[in-house]
């Protein structure tokens, strides 16, 4: 019969592993008893000890906070209490367990801390991906009087605006709106494919500087689906998509880029007027709806390159 070396009471007892017989040497009552009074005495003067050392390594920390031993510190320093065998398992084991038997709760304290932390968040991405302090980007949108830095539109609910950044050496360029932001993506930062698009949109000509093979746009290869909308969408014969594929030399109009027989080929056309322009590949046909069919905002999309280039 075991008794508490406290109270001499009989019972009950929380297990303890160090001792031969598996139980505590306090009874329950006094343990939490115990607990609940060295909790109350770290709250109101807490115990500072500078050369506490961990009990299974002896190394000096540092510890988790436990308001209910002596010092107000886990006996175990924080490395050793996770390298303990077992127990990141059991503890994801338990947190799944948790979400399986009340996911309402669950649900509710995600919507929480999503709502609560969603600054942190945002400015955590910041740093991880552009190296922007909290709240740079926001001085950066006030320095540019709340505009984008190509198409000066003003930034509301409506429009977001993106960071932008040089891909080879990191560095944030300034702050865009979205589809300016898309644009210089999809045209790869390059000025010479801005300078073809221009030259596309005002003048009509096609950049053409190697020979594609455009065997595959021959009318009698020309699969059912594709002759339909060609007639229904465009109003053209497969022979007249064969003379357009032709004269571009199998080539996007814009970066020559080559023309496949399936989504890599897309008719481009005024959305004004209903005029066929001509044959892009998929990113120049979306940086053209990106652009929304205006030469200037290549001209300043050229003019933001060259004025944010970096050595």
């Amino acid at each position: 019969m075991k008794l508490c070396n406290k109270c001499a009471g009989l019972g009950p007892f929380h297990r303890d592993r160090k001792n031969p017989d598996g139980l505590s040497n306090r009874c329950a009552k006094c343990a939490c008893a115990h607990v609940l009074a060295n909790r109350i005495k770290n709250i109101k003067d807490p115990v500072k000890i500078s050369n506490k050392t961990c009990t299974k390594c002896q190394k000096p920390g540092p510890f988790h906070k436990s308001r209910g031993t002596k010092d107000g510190l886990s006996t175990i320093c924080i490395e050793c209490y996770w390298n303990k065998p077992g127990r990141k398992e059991r503890r994801r084991a338990e947190q799944k367990q948790r979400r399986f038997n009340n996911p309402e709760k669950t649900r509710e304290k995600y919507e929480r801390e999503r709502e609560k932390y969603k600054k942190r968040r945002n400015d955590n991405w910041y740093m991880w991906s552009y190296g922007l302090k909290p709240g740079e980007k926001e001085s950066r949108v006030l320095d540019q009087n709340n505009r984008c830095k190509i198409c000066m539109t003003q930034f509301d609910g409506k429009i977001i605006p993106c960071v932008d950044h040089d891909h080879c050496t990191k560095k944030v360029r300034g702050i865009l709106c979205r589809q300016c932001n898309r644009l210089l993506g999809l045209f790869k930062d390059k000025t010479e494919l801005l300078n073809n698009a221009i030259i596309y949109l005002e003048m009509g000509s096609i950049v053409r500087l190697i020979e594609h093979d455009f065997e595959w746009a021959r009318s009698e290869l020309v699969n059912p689906a594709r002759a339909y909308r060609l007639r229904h969408e465009y109003d053209l014969s497969p022979d007249d998509f064969f003379e357009m594929v032709s004269i571009q030399s199998g080539g996007c109009a814009i970066c020559n880029k080559k023309l496949t027989p399936r989504s890599g080929t897309h008719i481009d056309h005024c959305h004004a007027t209903g005029k066929i322009r001509g044959l892009l590949c998929q990113l120049c046909n979306i940086g053209i709806g990106q652009s929304l069919d205006n030469p200037e905002i290549f001209r300043k999309a050229i003019n933001y390159l060259d004025s944010t280039k970096f050595s």
